[in-house]
């Protein structure tokens, strides 16, 4: 019998045929010119069975299929890529603090000695440098070979909405923005990937210690996500590193200009509904509703000048995070003396100074 793997496209098909008598493997790729398909699999010895992954254009490869009596099968992407080995997969998990309160993570590892091992702590932001380092080198003493597969950064931005940042934030060149709301308030992407996200939250809403305190006062946090390929250096080691770089990427602050003209009262009603629109979607969603196209007339007809200032007191506060963790000095939002106000002292740890997105 001949199992036959086929990767459908619009142009050809790539497929992997296994001969279950003899064990033998081929892999071959067929164009569909012609009647080179149809003349491919009436040759097939009987029986035989074809299975290919659903997609909107294969009702033609199903009719031949049944036309020439061949045996297809199709399956859902989702559960094909289910089903897909894993280059890494852990089979077996634990949580250290069981082994010992000061081992804020948990492991997954495989019983084979040549497989990968995932370190997750827990908090990492809140241990520092030096307390993170100790944990990893009583998990794994050769520090050489501890590799870093996901870091992230984030600055707090005191008396400022997530919507705010929403407003005055796009990522040029992007698609893969994502608005997610829930009960613990708006997280907005403004880039989202495999290799990199940047996400603004609500600190207070989603932090139990700061949500129960019913604390009158908004902190939107910016982060920034790098994993995999998407992290520029991997070294353990070499973590002081990361002062060097910006990992803020290719953001852009705009302000939506809507000034009010008796003379044109179109172009002033219209400016007006894109700001509406931005107010409901962001700045990244309400440019990417239009096609791009489209993109290069609204930015120049109804946003202002790039805020460079602004970009760069963020991309100060997120180099300052990361100084203040390789030192040990941890700055999270800590909880004021008085409801509703801050001390003068706390707003000068913070690096929401000269950030205004009101």
């Amino acid at each position: 019998m001949r199992i036959i793997g086929c990767d459908l496209h619009a142009r050809q098909q790539t497929l992997a045929m296994l001969d279950t008598a003899t064990g033998e493997v081929v892999n071959q790729t067929l164009s569909h010119e012609g009647e080179s398909v149809r003349e491919f699999y009436s040759k097939l010895p009987s029986p035989a069975r074809v299975g290919i992954e659903a997609t909107g254009s294969m009702k033609w490869f199903l009719k031949l299929m049944e036309e020439l009596g061949i045996d297809c099968q199709v399956g859902h992407p989702a559960t094909i890529r289910a089903a897909e080995p894993r280059r890494y997969r852990y089979s077996n998990w634990l949580d250290l603090r069981k082994v010992h309160p000061t081992l804020q993570a948990f492991l997954f590892y495989n019983h084979q000695p040549t497989m990968k091992h995932k370190l997750v702590l827990i908090g990492v932001g809140k241990l520092g440098r030096t307390l993170t380092g100790r944990i990893i080198s009583q998990v794994f003493p050769q520090l050489d070979g501890v590799r870093i597969h996901r870091i992230d950064f984030c600055v707090d931005l005191f008396g400022v909405s997530v919507m705010s940042l929403a407003e005055n934030i796009f990522a040029p060149g992007t698609h893969n923005f994502r608005i997610y709301k829930s009960q613990d308030g708006i997280s907005h992407y403004f880039q989202c990937s495999g290799r990199r996200t940047v996400l603004a939250y609500d600190k207070v809403r989603s932090d139990k210690a700061l949500r129960t305190s019913n604390l009158d006062l908004e902190i939107a946090r910016l982060e920034v996500q790098l994993r995999g390929k998407g992290v520029p250096i991997r070294d353990f080691r070499d973590i002081h590193r990361y002062l060097e770089f910006d990992v803020l990427g290719p953001l852009e602050v705009r302000r939506v200009i809507a000034a009010f003209d008796a003379t044109k009262p179109t172009s002033f009603l219209a400016a007006r509904g894109f700001r509406s629109v931005v107010s409901e979607y962001g700045l990244d969603g309400a440019l990417k509703l239009f096609p791009s196209s489209n993109r290069s007339f609204l930015k120049e007809k109804y946003l202002g000048a790039p805020l460079k200032d602004q970009l760069s007191s963020l991309a100060i506060g997120l180099r300052k995070g990361t100084s203040d963790w390789l030192a040990d000095r941890i700055r999270f939002p800590r909880l004021p003396e008085r409801r509703g106000t801050r001390p003068a002292k706390q707003r000068q740890n913070h690096s929401d100074d000269g950030l205004d997105f009101s």
